[in-house]
Parts: structure tokens; C-alpha cells; sequence
């Protein structure tokens, strides 16, 4: 934690003293560039791993240690000062701030001091020849988890067994080592996975991982397990080269299961599949290509049939299906933003922090250290998975070093004494703070508390993170301590709702830090009274309240913010949409205002909004089309674009349809009850890559594929009279996904005929999914025989 240690201080550094017009002047601004630069110095060392970190390396151990200590204790005792100048008060201010920068001066030069030791120190083992060299530099960084680059090469063991095998055998069995090591909870819950689920669908399950590591021993251990052989009717594997070649993986399918080959082997393998609960393994296969060839042989009967595949690459899983993992699921946008604001994250020239970590977090992936669970329409993250034995690693090492403490998890019991921990996390037990103190990071699911709550949090004056739920009753206490945490980075506040709405009064002056402000709660409100703070916060990129029921005028141009929700349309001025120009993301809540649509033609001043969010305006019941350049300058980068619980009509989708940038749309009961058939305009939805309708009163729907030229993937819910999708989408051949749920059948006997044309007539595979399929399913259709 060297890394994190120093790179935190160094933004502390950056952030109070040494901008172009500093929050705090100070004389001796030379010594702080000097203690900046031996961190630089010690960063760089850190980043490249020049030093040797074997095992034995006690000596780099040791320094590294003293580097965490170093900075931390630094940037601990510089932040106290600085909550002690920004809360004095009364007559004693000016002597309590003195006193403070008396102080801040000697801590500087201590930190000066030391850190001058810790680079002769360095530069003495760098000497001495104990210099890094090969791949340890990537085992360092491995270790690290946080920083860029290439991993280093391992031993393919798998690729010794990269054979094609008709059927495994008793002596076949002997190519693979059968004494597996820590993976019994692997193999247990795989096996409960394929056999033991309630789920009659076909269901894919996925070992992922780098070479090496045992994925295709534990699949083979599964295969041959009796309960395996009791359970299924047919059993095939066929092991896939990174050359893969369509004939022989089909050859060797149709060898495991004896089915007769009449020329069409696809055809054949299907056939004999029919009707049959079958497990086909897939073993190390390399590209979504090599599964294309493969899927549509495999029939689905709703007869418990399962798919075991692995993978060292984790987009070829998860493109099939999700990763196999014991997971804890973890949503990407916000574990960006914590991370964006704990400071531990490398400063990189003209990128804000949330795209740094990104790259951080998509190095992770690469690894295989977490498994991507979500993705979005266009292949981004949307949640992440990280192994149970992974996190305890990790749980355990950060809290021998003090960095994390997770109150309530059984694995790690609690002891009470006094100690700090930078980050804590309670699940349960939220009393036991009380014998923490100093902590950068609170995180809590559910917060009841026992005692004062300015008690509780007298001794957490440096908190960079807040993110807590609690009980409404306790709101108010919680607001005044909140005011005197000037560190703040990012609150997260969330309460269970009450019966009263709860206005939100809080004094944000002094959170100059603020980059993520976001409070829910069913009747959470924020007035002008509190909002005035909002405008002084200069480096706040997401604000996100419930209700934003007034917000005073700007006197500045605000342009870090990127992200605003949920304001009502009369806040959505002229004025306001000016003073904020880099805004990338926006949600209006429409439900206490009448028609006014003037928020429209305000919009042409967001040239740089790439998501808008309009939802529960009742009164919106149709579109403006005069004054509006729709298909030009009118929100000209808006890429995803959603209506929830509107009233328009189907015709102004034409409109919609001319924005030139839009790939998703959502459109979730934004329809009047009256309307409904939508005939779309030929020259509208040029670059719409994603649909999402949801209308219980959708009926028909007179499309063709010359509407939708891009179209890749279509969402269907709750569509209670629709009855087909139009068969021209079977000639969009971009089209890749139909996913359906609450649809009557005949919607989905329309899909497949999609997916059958698309593959007949263009070689194309169309994913076709469904849940809560309405109404009496047919028998398989004679095509299949």
C-alpha cells in the first residue's frame, strides 16, 4: 500500500496548496514543492518496480513499510490542521489558525526530512544492485492490482492437452492430474449447478481463468463424476484449439453421443440432442466465433440440458453467459467514483479520475483478479464479480495493515480496542465504531444508531467517503455532523422512507472536495436554502437527489459537472444549462408540473449531454416540433435517451428518431393508454443500436428492417397485446439480441422465426431470450425433425 500511500498525499499536496491560486497561502510554499517532488521521486520507483521484491528482499520490505507510514502519518496530521483553521470560530479564530499554521509548517519539514531519508535509502539499495529485472516487475505490479501493464507470460500447460477426443475413457484419463487442491467448494457448487438447479432452461455455466490454474482438470473431474453419468442422457467434450476449426468440433461431438451423420453435421448433432438432457463440454475455447459455429446445435427442450465451457479469456464466457464464480457483485460506476475520491489513483494530465479508474479496474478483468458479471448494450461494465476466496485474501491483508476493517464479517472478528483503520465497513454492529478513530472511509448497508449521532462522529473529522443507509428518524442528526466533515469526497446517504418528505438543509459551504453529492430516499427534497452550497463546490462532478425542488441561479460556470438529477422542468433554465456546459448527464422528474415545455428548447445548450432522463411527467403528452432543430444542432452527442411514465403519442417517435447520435432508447409506459400502434418513419433511428419497450397497451407495431438500420439489440416487456414483431427485422443484420419477458407466445415463435431467417438467409446468430412467457405453448415445430 507504499503506492497508494504516497499518490494520496501527493493530491492532498496538490489539492490544498500548490494549485494556481491555492485554498490556503502559505510562505513556505517551497518546502511543500520540495516533500512533492521526493514523493514523485518515490512514486516513480513504485510505478516501474525498479526494485527487486522477491521474498527474501527484506530490506525493500522494510522500506516500502516505512514509505506507507511516512505518508499516511504526514497526510493524517496535515488534514487535522486543516479541519481545525476551516472550523474555528469565535473570537479565538485568528489563534487557533496561527497555532495551526505554525504547526502545518514543522509537519512539513519533518515530512521533508524523512522522505529525503527514504530516497538516500532507495538509491542505497539501488546501489547495492538489488535492481528489479524480468518478469518480477510484473509480479510487483500483479500484486499491486492497480497499476498498468502487460501480464507475464505463463506456462500453458493446457495447451499440451489441446486434443480432440471422441469420448473420454478410463486410460484417456490418465492425461490429466486428478489431485486437485482447494477447489472441492469449486467442484461442489459446479455440480450443483448442472444438476441441482431448479431451472429447466438451458444453461451455460463457465470455469474462467489464466492458463494453467487447473480449469480443465476440474471440468474433467466433473465430467466423470457419477453423479454426473446418473443425471444426464448423452455426455460430450470437445476441446477447442485457438485455431478452431467448425468440421472437427462437430465430428467429435457427433462421435461422443453416436449419432449418425447424414452429411449435415449440425443438423444431425441437433437432432440426436432433441429431447435428450444432454452436457456438452467446451473445453478452452478462445473466440465467440468458435461458439457462434456451435449454439444453435444445442436444442433447448426446458429439460435441465447444460453447457460446461471454459476459458482463459473472460469476454469469450461472458459473452455465453456469466462467469462461474463464488461472487460478491460490485456495480462499476460506483466503485469508480470511490475510488475517484479515496486518492489513491495515479494522476494522469488532462483525464479526470473515474476514466483512471477505469483503466484500473478493466486491468483488473484483464488478470482475471474479477470477473465481469453485466455489461452493457455496447460491451461496457456494468457490474463485476470477485471471488469469495479472493476478497478474504484481501480482507485479511488489509486489515493487517490497518487499511480496512469490515465490522460484522464472522471470518474477521472484531476486537475492541482502540485502533485506525483508513476504511471501514460495517455489515452489523454499527456501535463498535466507537473504538475507531481517524478513518478516511465509512461504509455502512444499514446505520441504527444508539447514542448522540455527533457523539459517534467526534472522532472521524477526516472522512474522505461517507456511504451509509439509515432510518429517516436519524437524518437530521446526521445532517449537522455531515456540515463539519470538510474532507467529504463523496456522500452517499440512503434512508428508508417516512411519512413526511424531508427537505435537506445542509451547510456545504466548506466541502470544497465534494465530487459525488447523492441522497435517496423516497420523499428526499433539496431546496434553494441548502442548494446555494452546491455552486461552491468546484470539483463536484455528481449530484443526484430525489427531488431537487429549487436551485438558485449560478454566479459562476460550474464546469466540472457532468452529472445532474432529478430537477424539475421550471429549474431547467436558459441560465442554468449555460453556467454548466460540460454536463454529460441529466435526469428530469416531471410530476408536480403542469405542460410547460420550455425545458426543451433549453436543451440546445447541452451541445455536450450524452444521456437524458425523463421520468413520472404525467402531464408531457407531446413533443415539440416547431423552433427545434432535431436533426442538427438540437443535442447533437446524445447517445442513450429515456421516457418513463409519460404520455406521448406513438407519432413522436418521429421527432425522437431524427436525433443523430442516439443509440439507446428506453421507452417504459411513456405512452398514453390511447395510443397504440407505432408506424416509424423511414428516415429516423440511423445510429439506434438498443430498443427497450415497455407498454402494456402496445398493439401493433408496422416496422421495417430500413427503420432500425443498426439495431443490435431489442428489449420487449410487458407487452400485453402485442402479438409479433415485424418480420422485416429479420433483414436488419445487425441484429444480434431479442430478449423478451411477460410477452404472449406468439411473440416469441415471431423471434425465432427472425433468428432462423437471419441464420438461413445472412449466416447470422440471433440470441433470442425469454422469461414469463403468457399463454399455451405449442409443440416444437416440424422444422426440427
Amino acid at each position: 500500500m507504499a503506492y497508494a500511500a504516497v499518490t494520496s498525499l501527493m493530491e492532498t499536496l496538490s489539492l490544498h496548496f500548490l494549485q494556481s491560486q491555492p485554498r490556503l497561502p502559505l510562505q513556505y510554499k517551497q518546502q511543500i514543492v520540495s516533500l512533492h517532488e521526493n514523493l514523485g521521486f518515490l512514486k516513480e520507483v513504485l510505478e516501474k518496480s525498479e526494485i527487486a521484491y522477491g521474498y527474501d528482499n527484506s530490506a525493500m520490505k522494510d522500506l516500502e513499510a516505512q514509505m506507507r507510514d511516512v505518508a499516511f502519518k504526514a497526510e493524517e496530521r496535515i488534514e487535522m490542521e486543516l479541519t481545525t483553521i476551516h472550523l474555528a470560530k469565535g473570537w479565538t479564530k485568528r489563534l487557533r489558525i496561527k497555532a495551526c499554521l505554525l504547526k502545518l509548517h514543522g509537519i512539513f519539514i519533518q515530512a521533508v526530512i524523512q522522505t529525503d531519508y527514504l530516497k538516500k535509502k532507495l538509491i542505497k539499495i539501488k546501489s547495492e544492485k538489488q535492481l528489479a529485472k524480468g518478469p518480477l516487475q510484473d509480479e510487483r505490479m500483479r500484486q499491486r492490482g492497480l497499476l498498468h501493464g502487460s501480464t507475464s507470460s505463463q506456462p500453458d500447460l493446457e495447451r499440451e492437452n489441446n486434443i480432440i477426443v471422441s469420448k473420454f475413457s478410463k486410460k484417456a484419463s490418465t492425461k490429466f492430474d486428478n489431485s486437485m487442491v482447494g477447489c472441492n467448494e469449486e467442484f461442489k457448487t459446479i455440480i450443483d449447478q448442472l444438476t441441482q438447479q431448479s431451472a429447466k432452461q438451458l444453461q451455460v455455466v463457465s470455469i474462467v481463468g489464466m492458463g494453467g490454474i487447473g480449469k480443465t482438470t476440474l471440468a474433467h473431474k466433473v465430467y466423470e463424476d457419477p453423479s454426473i453419468s446418473f443425471h444426464f442422457d448423452k455426455q460430450a467434450w470437445v476441446t477447442v484449439s485457438q485455431e478452431s476449426n467448425e468440421e472437427q468440433m462437430l465430428q467429435c461431438l457427433i462421435g461422443c453421443v453416436n449419432a449418425p451423420s447424414n452429411g449435415n453435421l449440425a443438423e444431425s448433432l441437433r437432432k440426436h440432442l432433441k429431447d435428450q438432457r444432454y452436457l456438452i463440454v467446451i473445453d478452452d475455447i478462445w473466440s465467440t466465433t468458435a461458439w457462434d459455429s456451435l449454439q444453435r446445435c444445442f436444442p433447448d427442450d426446458n429439460n435441465g440440458s447444460r453447457i460446461l465451457l471454459t476459458s482463459r479469456l473472460r469476454e469469450v464466457a461472458e459473452y455465453v453467459s456469466s462467469v462461474f464464480s463464488e461472487d460478491y457483485e460490485i456495480h462499476v460506476k460506483k466503485l469508480v467514483k470511490l475510488w475517484a475520491a479515496e486518492g489513491f489513483l495515479r494522476v494522469v494530465d488532462h483525464r479526470n479520475m473515474e476514466e483512471v479508474a477505469m483503466e484500473c479496474l478493466q486491468d483488473l478483468v484483464d488478470r482475471s483478479l474479477v470477473f465481469v458479471s453485466k455489461e452493457s448494450y455496447n460491451g461496457k461494465m456494468k457490474t463485476i464479480r470477485i471471488h469469495d476466496l479472493l476478497r478474504d485474501l484481501c480482507l485479511r491483508e488489509a486489515r493487517h495493515e490497518n487499511l480496512l476493517n469490515v465490522i460484522g464479517d464472522e471470518k474477521l472478528p472484531f476486537y475492541k480496542k482502540k485502533i485506525s483503520y483508513r476504511w471501514i465497513s460495517t455489515t452489523s454492529g454499527f456501535h463498535l465504531l466507537t473504538y475507531i478513530y481517524k478513518s478516511h472511509s465509512l461504509h455502512s448497508p444499514y446505520v441504527a444508531f444508539s447514542a448522540s449521532v455527533e457523539g459517534l462522529f467526534s472522532h472521524f473529522k477526516l472522512l474522505r467517503v461517507v456511504d451509509i443507509a439509515c432510518i429517516s428518524s436519524y437524518v437530521y442528526g446526521l445532517q449537522n455532523v455531515l456540515a463539519n466533515l470538510i474532507h467529504l469526497r463523496y456522500l452517499a446517504l440512503e434512508y428508508s422512507a417516512s411519512y413526511y418528505p424531508i427537505n435537506f438543509h445542509l451547510e456545504l459551504f466548506e466541502h470544497w472536495n465534494m465530487q459525488s453529492f447523492i441522497v435517496r430516499g423516497a420523499h428526499a427534497a433539496f431546496d434553494c436554502f441548502g442548494a446555494s452550497g452546491v455552486w461552491k463546490m468546484p470539483l463536484l462532478r455528481n449530484l443526484c437527489i430525489e427531488l431537487i425542488v429549487s436551485l438558485e441561479t449560478l454566479s459562476v460556470v460550474h464546469r466540472n459537472l457532468e452529472s445532474i438529477s432529478w430537477l424539475p422542468p421550471n429549474i431547467c433554465t436558459e441560465d442554468l444549462f449555460t453556467r454548466i456546459p460540460n454536463l454529460k448527464k441529466l435526469g428530469i422528474h416531471g410530476e408536480h408540473n403542469g405542460k410547460n415545455l420550455d425545458c426543451f428548447y433549453n436543451f440546445v445548450h447541452l451541445r455536450q449531454l450524452e444521456e437524458l432522463s425523463i421520468r413520472e411527467w404525467r402531464n408531457l403528452n407531446r413533443i415539440p416540433c416547431s423552433g427545434i432543430s432535431w436533426a442538427t444542432s438540437f443535442l447533437p452527442n446524445l447517445k442513450k435517451l429515456k421516457f418513463y411514465q409519460t404520455n406521448f403519442a406513438w407519432s413522436d417517435m418521429r421527432l425522437i428518431g431524427m436525433l443523430p447520435n442516439l443509440e439507446v432508447l428506453k421507452l417504459k409506459q411513456a405512452f398514453h393508454i390511447s395510443a397504440r400502434i407505432w408506424e416509424p418513419s423511414k428516415e429516423g433511428f440511423r445510429q439506434l443500436k438498443r430498443l427497450v419497450i415497455k407498454d402494456m397497451y402496445f398493439e401493433r407495431w408496422n416496422a421495417v428492417g430500413d427503420n432500425f438500420p443498426v439495431l443490435e439489440c431489442l428489449e420487449l416487456h410487458n407487452c400485453n397485446y402485442l402479438q409479433e414483431i415485424p418480420s422485416d427485422f429479420a433483414d436488419i443484420t445487425t441484429l444480434a439480441l431479442i430478449q423478451l419477458n411477460w410477452c404472449w407466445y406468439s411473440v416469441l415463435a415471431s423471434a425465432k422465426l427472425i433468428q432462423e431467417e437471419q441464420y438461413n438467409n445472412y449466416g447470422n446468430v440471433v440470441v433470442v431470450r425469454s422469461e414469463n412467457i403468457v399463454g399455451r405453448r405449442d409443440e416444437e415445430e416440424e422444422s426440427d425433425e
